[in-house]
């Protein structure tokens, strides 16, 4: 074998260890130094123009999963939530645009609930729960996000 030839690979070798660390190197800073966001969402707050494709309607900072903030509502999929005097329990999407809320009042009848369906673009005018009126903020296989709006 002549020199230059095993020259040449010491060469490739070289570049190939040096590559490896550098790639080595910026990852371990990146797991180290940069923090995961707890939402996919926060990746992109930055980003001009960015909106919630869903219902159009820009991010908020909505409450976790079965609490309730003072004019915030999250319901997971069939669980039942309390919003006034009313049991709401919501069913998921039906469809890619359609999705089904169950409502019983609880002051007439706890155990008997009434179906209704919603498109996107109702519920982007608002829905009314009993004598309230909500705008749908999200609807997600599993979970809704109402907010209370007034009349």
């Amino acid at each position: 074998m002549k020199t230059t030839e095993s020259q040449q690979w010491l060469h490739l070798i070289g570049f190939t260890v040096a590559g490896v660390a550098a790639f080595g190197i910026m990852y371990a800073a990146a797991v180290l130094f940069i923090s995961p966001a707890k939402d996919v969402r926060d990746y992109y707050a930055g980003v001009v123009g960015f909106t919630e494709k869903y219902i159009g309607q820009t991010p908020l900072v909505l409450p976790p999963a079965g609490e309730v903030y003072k004019d915030f509502f999250a319901l997971k999929t069939h669980d039942t939530a309390p919003i006034e005097h009313y049991r709401v329990i919501y069913r998921g999407l039906q469809s890619r645009d359609r999705f089904t809320i169950e409502v019983a009042n609880t002051r007439l009848d706890a155990d008997s609930f009434y179906t209704y369906q919603f498109t996107f673009d109702q519920a982007a005018e608002g829905i009314r729960i009993g004598n309230q009126r909500f705008r749908v903020l999200s609807a997600r296989p599993s979970i809704l996000h109402l907010q209370r709006i007034g009349d």
